[in-house]
């Protein structure tokens, strides 16, 4: 690994558990009125990427595909675990701000948006997160 890369993993890996704070910081300005207390969106979101790690195990096997020369299921392997991740998302919000019992549209809507709002906001902070981190990177290791 070279010192840029290593520069970039020593910024970045620790702010990714400011990922939590963010999701329950969305979540609560989306859902507050739903579940009062800050801490409720805060267990929710430790759930939620819980979840998002447990099924990025999926991802291990990916160099291996790669080199077996099983490059072609990669990218479909990938788009599917990231939509199984957004279904999850759509249905946890629903069942955990709405209950499981409510019917009709509208949590329906709301959860989706409140799902797409998480997945948009989410990767603008991982972006920044990266991009500050290679800026830093770059601004250390160049002589």
């Amino acid at each position: 690994m070279t010192s840029f890369h290593r520069q970039v993993e020593k910024f970045a890996e620790p702010l990714s558990f400011v990922n939590v704070l963010l999701l329950a910081v969305i979540l609560y300005g989306l859902f507050g009125l739903r579940r009062k207390h800050f801490v409720e969106h805060g267990v929710f979101s430790m759930h939620f990427m819980s979840f998002v790690l447990f099924t990025a195990l999926l991802f291990v096997p990916v160099p291996a595909l790669i080199r077996a020369g099983w490059s072609t299921v990669v990218l479909p392997l990938i788009a599917a675990v990231v939509v199984w991740q957004f279904i999850y998302l759509v249905v946890a919000i629903r069942r955990f701000y709405f209950g499981p019992r409510i019917k009709g549209v509208l949590p329906k809507l709301a959860a989706g948006f409140g799902a797409v709002a998480v997945y948009f906001l989410n990767s603008v902070f991982i972006t920044c997160v990266q991009t500050l981190g290679a800026a830093l990177a770059l601004w250390t290791t160049v002589p």
